[in-house]
């Protein structure tokens, strides 16, 4: 578990360094029954914290551990978005860059 949680962070803190500075707003959509998502989860805030993430991120998790990742989103105090499925999630980035 360690070492998946030390990867998730390095995915993340990769992934928003590489695109930020590219875009409007951030999208992620995981999809999937055996992904913990409350690993994801715990990934992406720590990377917003530590990139200090400037655009909107919208994130829809769906599989095991899902409503604990839900849970870890939204107490994480950070601009985080969550969607309900994809549909949602797109609409939702896109009203986010729209108010930007």
């Amino acid at each position: 578990m360690h070492v998946m949680q030390c990867h998730n962070k390095a995915f993340f803190t990769q992934f928003f360094f590489f695109f930020c500075i590219q875009v409007e707003a951030i999208l992620v959509n995981i999809f999937g029954g055996i992904v913990n998502c409350a690993i994801i989860a715990n990934g992406i805030t720590k990377a917003c914290r530590e990139l200090e993430l400037k655009v909107p991120l919208v994130v829809r998790l769906e599989g095991t551990n899902v409503q604990e990742a839900k849970r870890i989103l939204s107490e994480s105090g950070l601009p985080i978005t969550s969607a309900t499925d994809l549909d949602d999630a797109a609409k939702k980035a896109v009203a986010a860059i729209s108010k930007n």
